[in-house]
């Protein structure tokens, strides 16, 4: 599974390079709309009731979450901000990590602050709907 900065760094490359856009961006957003879950059931069957399916449901939300928000901050950084840069001499590396990261880092980390979120949420209606140890496991029986 991919890790944390794996799901970062696909967003800062559909946001910023034009090569990879077109590649990654329409099967990312065809993924978008499909809420984790509903994909619950289909993760019981493939990776049967236990840690599988709860490590899916909340990969594939955070995943989505991060991307989304990454890749619209990476889009939209203000073209002054590119123009500042190269006429103060920037280099495009150092335009893309002071400049580019930075305009764009309110959207990446609201991208992870929702994406806690949102793990917590999976997480609970995962364990809700096919479990045998959690907390929506504890709130089922205790229901």
């Amino acid at each position: 599974m991919l890790s944390a900065p794996a799901w970062g760094l696909t967003g800062l490359l559909t946001g910023r390079m034009a090569i990879f856009r077109p590649l990654l961006a329409p099967f990312l957003n065809l993924m978008r709309p499909i809420p984790a879950i509903a994909l619950i059931p289909v993760a019981i069957v493939w990776f049967g009731i236990g840690e599988g399916s709860k490590y899916f449901v909340i990969a594939y939300t955070v995943f989505l979450t991060v991307w989304f928000n990454t890749h619209y901050g990476m889009g939209y950084v203000p073209k002054i901000y590119l123009r500042a840069a190269r006429s103060l001499g920037s280099s495009r590396t150092r335009e893309f990590l002071v400049v580019v990261i930075s305009a764009a880092a309110p959207h990446i980390f609201t991208g992870i602050r929702l994406g806690v979120v949102l793990a917590f949420l999976s997480l609970a209606a995962d364990e809700l709907s096919g479990a045998s140890s959690g907390i929506g496991y504890c709130l089922q029986e205790a229901r």
